[in-house]
């Protein structure tokens, strides 16, 4: 198992067999196109990949109060996808990191705090742009600082417990949560969780790989821009081009409301990283006015107009939230869902 012995951040993608090339997942050239003998390796994701594992297998003791989440990734143009999300033993989503325009990063601890409302958002800030990015996010006491590319972004309060606890008797699944139609699509060749809040602004010194100084050693990718753009917020800016390779036309959506995923029990392979789901026919509405972050649906072709800057951003929740979204093979036998 996993843990945090000798300091050393724990590897997610080693953890998730990535390495193995499970259904969905292909090796492609990585941030360096010549690093010694050779170019790094990344992992690319489609639809198709469906990566999870125990969270224990991750973290053998109990997960640091404090820590940093660090990763390496090219994300396809557009996306707006979790990147990392870790439920609790009961199937409730607690800590989930999210790329795209405005990422947001949810944090729930063992009192339901902070309400989603109060999720950490990064206004400004695209991750989804098709270009090699080092993502570090510090969380440390009650709040949460984004660093992109070496360069510190903004810090934003974290309103959680005294003594907060996340659960490590659950499971924690990569580049997407659980019902969501959002997925990442894209490249990843480090994703990296450290008990030290300190190590997300030492990522590009100490983990991140620096490619050689020569012209033909530099990153494949330009150096994105040093200037911070605004971009709009709120739950408009929901990808449209579900179940397709890069560059394909964007496919309408069929009319109707959202439609919520209906899963069966998880069947688990050798290494616990599948999560099986039944067909359409089974699905059920859910109500979008209810449901955090719900995708707006393409209508016969055509995509929903932006909102607009100022509008109330995506978080802002009617009274009576829903909890986060619960994961079917881990939610307690009381509530009369399958093992």
């Amino acid at each position: 198992g996993g843990g945090w012995f000798g300091g050393e951040p724990v590897d997610v993608l080693k953890i998730l067999q990535l390495h193995s090339l499970p259904e969905g997942v292909k090796k492609v050239p990585g941030f360096c196109s010549q690093r010694g003998a050779g170019s790094d390796v990344a992992y690319r994701i489609n639809r198709q990949a469906q990566l999870s594992a125990p969270t224990r297998q991750l973290f053998a003791g109990k997960f640091p109060e404090d820590f940093s989440i660090m990763a390496l990734v090219k994300a396809k143009p557009g996306i707006q996808a979790f990147l990392l999300s870790i439920y609790n033993q009961d199937g409730i989503q607690q800590l989930g990191v999210e790329l795209g325009r405005s990422p947001v990063f949810l944090y729930e601890d063992q009192h339901g705090r902070p309400a989603p409302e109060d999720y950490p958002l990064f206004r400004g800030v695209d991750l989804a742009d098709g270009k090699w990015h080092r993502v570090a996010l510090s969380v440390s006491r009650r709040s949460a600082t984004l660093l992109v590319d070496c360069r510190q972004q903004e810090t934003r309060p974290l309103p959680r417990s005294a003594r907060p606890v996340l659960d490590t008797r659950g499971i924690t699944v990569f580049g997407t949560r659980i019902l969501d139609e959002e997925v990442f699509q894209g490249d990843i060749q480090q994703l990296l969780i450290a008990a030290d809040p300190q190590a997300a602004f030492d990522y590009c010194e100490h983990y991140g790989p620096s490619c050689a100084a020569t012209a033909a050693g530099g990153p494949q990718a330009q150096e994105p821009p040093r200037q911070r753009q605004e971009v709009c917020v709120g739950g408009g800016h929901t990808r449209f081009s579900l179940g397709m390779e890069w560059g394909e036309p964007p496919r309408p959506q069929p009319q109707g409301p959202p439609q919520g995923r209906h899963p069966e029990k998880t069947t688990d392979d050798e290494h616990g990283t599948r999560l099986r789901q039944i067909p359409r026919e089974g699905e059920i509405p859910r109500e979008p006015s209810r449901e955090w972050g719900s995708p707006r649906k393409q209508q016969d072709g055509v995509e929903p107009p932006p909102r607009e800057w100022g509008q109330e951003p995506r978080q802002q929740l009617p009274a009576g939230r829903e909890r986060p979204r619960v994961h079917p093979s881990v939610r307690p036998s009381h509530h009369g869902a399958t093992r």
